[in-house]
């Protein structure tokens, strides 16, 4: 019996731990500056936190998961730029996605805009088009 009982505990103590556990986004990135050589980062973003991305020494990304996730509750990714001396977002978006599935994200930054898609980076149009 006591064996039963502790079998028991120990299911309840490992369910109640993974139960615990919050949400986390897995997500990737490519950052390329016109031509240039493309940058591949990844994070994973648990809810109720934030996280920071350095692209290049002037291009960052912010990934901000709010602390419920619901289907009304979008997380939101920013790609900032400092080199003018301050920083400015130079692209902002929302998404309403399970944490379940990678997600991807490629930026292609020319000097008077910012491309984006959630496609392969080889589908991102050119700087010149």
């Amino acid at each position: 019996m006591q064996k039963y009982i502790a079998a028991i505990l120990a299911t309840i103590v490992t369910s109640s731990a993974f139960s615990d556990t919050p949400p986390t986004y897995k997500i990737e990135f490519s950052v390329q500056i016109d031509k240039g050589d493309a940058v591949h980062m990844s994070a994973e973003v648990p809810a109720g936190t934030s996280k920071t991305l350095q692209a290049t020494p002037h291009l960052s990304l912010e990934i901000e998961v709010p602390s419920s996730i619901t289907s009304k509750t979008p997380l939101t990714v920013k790609l900032f730029d400092d080199s003018v001396g301050q920083k400015l977002i130079r692209h902002e978006y929302q998404i309403l996605a399970p944490p379940r599935d990678t997600l991807t994200y490629n930026y292609r930054v020319c000097k008077e805009s910012t491309i984006f898609s959630k496609n392969s980076p080889a589908k991102l149009a050119n700087c010149d088009k």
